[in-house]
């Protein structure tokens, strides 16, 4: 299973919406190997997919629609995650071509694929056996890395609309910053728009310090910040709208570096999790929960 331990989405008629990571060997994945086909045909096996299920009346989970990327095997041998983190239900203000409702999901090389909800995209049903997508971004090439490393894991985009019906995408990515991507509503893409002016700390040999998933907080009057957790260097809060300009800037509106070290929470997994009251929650690794807002 993939996801890197992201929660299940539901969507509004019922259906859970996940994906998956690596799980087969070579020799699996030869004998397993998916022919072209629909979204809705589902194969044996479903590695390295983004799935929708749905409960049946006698509640048994199926799944009902599928996406598996043309390469899938190639991120399978090379052991990179097509779910490094888990999907995305786009609010419903970002539309496809047919004004259909939107998801997104990311692998590990920082490919940011666009789904229309009615339809996943199967397996090679684009042009010439390629994925059938509303679209596709490729972070990965703003990225410095090697072939082999990843540029995302464990961890899921975060989307907001500002007041002004700007859409915008949020992602940590481990080898560098935290991209914001905005969404053209004429050519159903993200492209970027600007990033954090820190990187977050690089994994070392005992300790892995994945980056933790951004969360969007937002005030009526349209206001939002971004938090994000680094192992490291602490908790950022960084405005949702970039700077204009050349070096367009996700600037830091509050750092608190005063928990680092022994007592944050450590791996893959560092991250919190968000109320509607306005406060938001670090764990720690010694049973203790910090709590920031106003109380």
């Amino acid at each position: 299973m993939g996801m890197g331990g992201a929660g299940v989405a539901l969507d509004e008629q019922g259906n859970l919406h996940v994906t998956t990571g690596t799980g087969l060997d070579a020799a699996s994945l030869d004998s397993n190997k998916p022919s072209p086909a629909t979204g809705s045909t589902i194969p044996n096996t479903l590695n390295q997919a983004y799935i929708k299920l749905k409960v049946t009346e006698n509640n048994k989970l199926i799944p009902i629609e599928y996406f598996m990327p043309s390469n899938y095997k190639t991120l399978d041998q090379q052991r990179l995650d097509f779910g490094a983190g888990g999907p995305v239900l786009l609010p419903s203000d970002f539309k496809g071509p047919s004004g259909e409702k939107l998801s997104v999901t990311i692998d590990a090389t920082g490919r940011i694929f666009v789904h229309s909800r009615d339809n996943l995209g199967g397996f090679q049903q684009g042009p010439s056996l390629s994925d059938r997508v509303v679209s596709m971004f490729d972070l990965g090439q703003y990225v410095s890395r090697t072939q082999s490393q990843k540029v995302v894991f464990s961890v899921t985009p975060a989307a907001w609309i500002s007041k002004e019906g700007h859409g915008y995408l949020y992602v940590s990515c481990k080898t560098s910053n935290l991209f914001v991507l905005a969404w053209n509503s004429t050519s159903f893409q993200f492209s970027p728009a600007g990033q954090t002016a820190f990187q977050f700390t690089q994994s070392t040999a005992l300790v892995n310090s994945d980056p933790g998933m951004p969360i969007v907080t937002s005030t009526t009057n349209g206001a939002a910040l971004i938090w994000v957790l680094d192992v490291f260097q602490g908790l950022y809060a960084v405005n949702a709208v970039p700077s204009t300009g050349r070096d367009a800037i996700l600037s830091t509106a509050y750092h608190d570096d005063a928990f680092v070290g022994n007592s944050v929470a450590q791996g893959s997994m560092a991250g919190f999790s968000l109320k509607g009251s306005g406060l938001v929650y670090v764990a720690t690794k010694n049973a203790t929960l910090l709590v920031y807002g106003k109380v």
